[in-house]
């Protein structure tokens, strides 16, 4: 996922995310999910991770966030550059990071 969005943006960014248990397919929602934003090329630190929200269209998950320039509101204010997107999902027994894409405020 690449996205490209202008600084003076408030809005929500959705990522698709597949939950298995074994071969099954499980509905994530009830998990707490993260997101993390880093310059292109610098990793990522437990401190970096912002919390994000849930929202499905039946059977599909997604995660998301609400992102924006400084001074807009956003749950993740970004100021001009490129970004490295990052989500956690917690549960009891786990805590993946995945890196899923890249945002570029401009």
């Amino acid at each position: 996922m690449d996205l490209k969005l202008p600084v003076l943006t408030d809005e929500f960014i959705r990522v698709p995310v597949e939950a298995r248990e074994g071969s099954a397919a499980v509905n994530p929602t009830t998990l707490p999910v993260h997101f993390a934003f880093k310059t292109t090329g610098v990793p990522v630190d437990p401190g970096d991770f912002t919390q994000g929200a849930w929202e499905t269209d039946g059977a599909a998950y997604f995660a998301r966030i609400r992102v924006g320039g400084p001074g807009t509101g956003a749950t993740k204010e970004l100021a001009s550059g490129r970004y490295t997107i990052w989500i956690k999902v917690v549960d009891a027994t786990e805590q993946p990071i995945r890196q899923v894409g890249t945002l570029e405020m401009y």
